[in-house]
């Protein structure tokens, strides 16, 4: 099988927002989530140890990864799950959702205890695509670096002390976000370097 996560646009340790499919007994479940590669060849999920994703993955070794830039389908498996319509593509065990774009279906290698997660890690065995749709991942990157840039004028507009140093926490924080899913990005990078810019001249300081 050819590389699939590299044929999507996966970049290494890069984490992609995608809606993740399981089966139990027969009956399909659905979350959205976070997932990424540190060797674009196997996908990594981080699942509560809570959650019905966990229990499925862990009873059956497998899941699938849908994709989509739909967000109504992201609201949809956390809120409105009995509206879900799933499908089983030709070549795929997994059910998957049928409004997504395309599937990866993946069975787990290894599980690692994170306290209050399990990190599952597995190999991509199977692929299709819905129709002739575009992919497009979702990473939080580029919209975190949006976020940051208007955290940085808003801290430069005001004249509160207690305003200034709640939209610095903010901002920190949104660094620290981009630089966790996405790596080494130029977005990351643009958030780091106004966080830094704003902690070093907390009173005065010019864009």
């Amino acid at each position: 099988m050819k590389n699939i996560l590299k044929s999507l646009g996966f970049k290494k340790n890069w984490v992609y927002e995608v809606i993740v499919t399981t089966e139990y007994n027969g009956i399909a479940h659905a979350a959205p989530m976070g997932v990424s590669s540190s060797d674009l060849r196997k996908i990594l999920v981080s699942v509560y140890k809570s959650a019905e994703t966990c229990r499925n993955i862990s009873e059956t070794g497998f899941f699938a990864v849908n994709f989509t830039n739909d967000m109504s389908l992201f609201y949809s498996s956390l809120h409105e799950k009995k509206k879900i319509k799933y499908i089983q593509p030709k070549g795929l065990v997994i059910s998957v959702l049928g409004k997504a774009d395309a599937f990866v279906e993946a069975r787990v290698t290894s599980e690692k205890d994170a306290d209050e997660k399990i990190i599952f890690t597995a190999e991509v065995i199977g692929f299709a695509k819905n129709g002739k749709r575009k992919i497009q991942l979702i990473n939080r990157a580029e919209s975190l670096a949006l976020e940051a840039l208007i955290k940085a004028s808003k801290i430069k507009a005001t004249k509160d002390s207690v305003k200034r140093k709640h939209l610095l926490d903010e901002l920190r924080y949104i660094a620290f976000a981009a630089s966790k899913t996405a790596p080494d990005s130029s977005h990351a990078r643009m958030a780091s370097k106004l966080s830094s810019l704003f902690r070093h001249q907390p009173k005065d300081t010019s864009l």
